[in-house]
């Protein structure tokens, strides 16, 4: 039998809290003993999808964000007219060299 998708909230919102799914369970089996969760089992494992999706979340923004950032300095070789150099060496930032003439512009 699932539980209630009301209590499911409630349980993520004790969740907030930082109190551990054993006490949860004990104040929704107070609270509402109908409408409560089966076991604690059941806090336990949403405690845990919440916090992959935590982990997992901030982990893809930091990778994503600098692969993209790295990918748009090495775009700028071949679409932006002044940048004629770009030195990446492991470990570094990389390095780019624009070359400017004297009938450019800014």
């Amino acid at each position: 039998m699932r539980t209630n998708p009301k209590t499911v909230d409630k349980i993520k919102d004790a969740l907030k809290s930082k109190k551990q799914p054993k006490e949860i369970f004990a104040d929704l089996k107070r609270d509402d003993s109908m409408n409560s969760a089966r076991d604690f089992r059941v806090i336990r494992n949403l405690k845990q999808q919440e916090e992959k999706k935590i982990h997992k979340s901030s982990n893809r923004t930091n990778v994503a964000d600098v692969a993209d950032e790295i990918l748009e300095v090495l775009s700028m070789l071949n679409d932006h007219p002044f940048v004629q150099t770009i030195i990446n060496n492991k470990g570094q930032v990389p390095n780019i060299i624009p070359y400017v003439t004297k009938t450019s512009r800014f």
